[in-house]
């Protein structure tokens, strides 16, 4: 998520990490990202709302509704607060269908969303899932962009969810035998998705799920 074109930005909605219920321990700095060209992260106002009560109910490690009227970027799961960079442009209009107001934040270049190192594999964890939602304006040149991550370098990272060049799904695993896997689907520019990801620690499995549909599946190791 680094980058300096903008020719316009993507939006990303509310932010989700959820561990499932030994595992070892994943304490790295979490960034709401951009990469390539620019990001418009989005989520919705910190008041009480059915999606948002809907997701507390899972009871997620971390879940960023991006509707701040400035820093901090509040954690409405527990207390991860993040901080956007200078360049980052809260109450932006919101994305999530059914939740109104103003709540997102726009960030350009290598600006970001960077939340301290937490736990993100407690124990007895078996897995993770990290859910987000997303509407490209303009697909990404060059290698693509992080959408959100967790990752301390190139080769020690975490939790990591690219958009591709081809504006198809990249979430990356960092297990063996398989690293990433691709979507099938291509995203549209300037359509709303939700945007699934997940591992599950027993069967290896990696999964991608867009709007709520299985998108692909396949197995990624269980490291």
């Amino acid at each position: 998520m680094s980058g300096k074109r903008v020719p316009s930005a993507s939006r990303k909605g509310q932010s989700v990490v959820t561990a499932r219920s030994g595992g070892t321990g994943m304490r790295r700095a979490l960034s709401l990202w951009v990469a390539a060209f620019g990001i418009l992260l989005v989520g919705t106002t910190a008041e009480a709302t059915p999606y948002g009560d809907a997701v507390l109910a899972d009871s997620p490690l971390a879940y960023w509704r991006l509707g701040d009227a400035g820093n901090p970027v509040v954690d409405s799961a527990d207390s991860h607060p993040g901080t956007a960079d200078a360049g980052g442009v809260f109450g932006q209009p919101g994305l999530v269908p059914t939740e109104g107001g103003d709540g997102a934040i726009r960030t350009v270049g290598n600006d970001r969303v960077v939340v301290p190192g937490f736990e993100k594999f407690p124990g007895g964890s078996t897995g993770y899932t990290v859910e987000y939602w997303l509407n490209i304006n303009s697909v990404p040149a060059g290698i693509g962009f992080n959408i959100v991550g967790d990752g301390q370098s190139v080769g020690d990272f975490y939790l990591m969810n690219y958009l591709l060049p081809n504006s198809h799904i990249r979430p990356h695993f960092l297990g063996q035998p398989t690293v990433s896997i691709d979507s099938k689907r291509a995203l549209t520019t300037g359509v709303p998705y939700y945007v699934v990801t997940t591992w599950d620690q027993a069967s290896g499995l990696g999964s991608i799920y867009i709007n709520g549909i299985l998108d692909k599946h396949q197995v990624v190791g269980t490291n």
